[in-house]
């Protein structure tokens, strides 16, 4: 069964990656797997880039 990070971890793992930190380094330091720091950033990466295609086209009805 998978634990659920809270909010405070995801919004460090988010900003060590901004900052360029490995995800090695970023799971080792917040002792989290690394495929813990990849799938947050897969997540953040696909939220982002819905922000992206919203901001270019707009919102269609």
């Amino acid at each position: 069964m998978s634990k659920q990070l809270s909010h405070e971890l995801l919004v460090v793992i988010n900003d060590d990656l901004l900052k360029g930190i490995s995800q090695r380094m970023i799971a080792v330091k917040r002792d989290v797997s690394k495929t813990t720091v990849s799938n947050v950033r897969f997540k953040i990466d696909k939220t982002s880039q819905l922000h992206v295609n919203i901001d270019q086209e707009g919102l269609k009805s």
